[in-house]
C-alpha cells in the first residue's frame, strides 16, 4: 500500500539558475509535509545534498549521465561545460536522461512503500 504523505518528484535541469529555485521549492514543499523526491545526476548529488541537509523529507534518486560524442566526461552541469561549444551535445546527453527518469517512476509505481506521486515538477529544458 503506498504512503499516504503527499509526495512530489522534482527532477531540475542540471544548471545552478534552474536547480537552486527547484530546491527552495523543495524546501518550501517539505515545510509543509510533502515528501519529495529529487532526480539528480551523480556529479551534481554533492552540491544538492549539501543544499537539503538535515532535511528528512527530502530524498534524492541518482540516475546515471549519459556519455555522448563532443561532451568530455563529468560534465553533468552546464557550469562544467568547457565552452559554449559543448552546449549541444550537453543538451543531447538530457534527452538520454529519459529512459532512467521513467524508470524511478516505474520503481515507485510498484513500491508499496512509494507509490506514484501525485505530480513530476521539471524544467521546460527537458522538453514534452
Amino acid at each position: 500500500m503506498a504512503s499516504s504523505q503527499p509526495h512530489v518528484v522534482i527532477f531540475p535541469y542540471m544548471a545552478q539558475g534552474h536547480t537552486l529555485p527547484l530546491l527552495d521549492l523543495s524546501k518550501a514543499f517539505s515545510g509543509i509535509g510533502v515528501k519529495v523526491t529529487i532526480i539528480t545526476t551523480p556529479l551534481n548529488e554533492t552540491s544538492i545534498q549539501t543544499y537539503i541537509t538535515k532535511n528528512h523529507h527530502i530524498h534524492l534518486k541518482v540516475i546515471p549521465f549519459p556519455c555522448v560524442d563532443d561532451l568530455p566526461k563529468g560534465c553533468e552541469n552546464t557550469s562544467h561545460l568547457p565552452s559554449m561549444d559543448s552546449l549541444v551535445p550537453f543538451l543531447y546527453a538530457t534527452k538520454g536522461l529519459q529512459f532512467h527518469f521513467q524508470q524511478v517512476l516505474q520503481d515507485m509505481s510498484n513500491s508499496d512503500d512509494e507509490g506514484l506521486p501525485l505530480c513530476v515538477i521539471s524544467d521546460f529544458f527537458f522538453g514534452p
